[in-house]
């Protein structure tokens, strides 16, 4: 857990962001929201440099878990 913290101290966040945690933190590392919102945001991060993202999406059955990744596939694959 430290080596986060301090990676996150080092983008910018502050102790406050951190044990809040805050809106910007979460809205920064977490990408939520319909399948749309999510791939935007996706190619985001993609765009802004990132070589490689975790996805591990949220859902009630693991069939709905599939689908969202088989969604959401288009927008990692570059």
């Amino acid at each position: 857990m430290t080596a986060y913290l301090a990676g996150w101290k080092r983008l910018g966040y502050t102790d406050s962001d951190i044990t809040g945690p805050s809106d910007r933190l979460v809205d920064d590392l977490v990408l939520w929201g319909d399948a749309a919102t999510i791939a935007r945001r996706l190619a985001e991060v993609l765009d802004a440099g990132a070589d490689q993202v975790l996805l591990t999406p949220s859902a009630p059955t693991f069939d709905s878990v599939v689908d969202v990744l088989v969604e959401l596939a288009p927008a990692v694959r570059r």
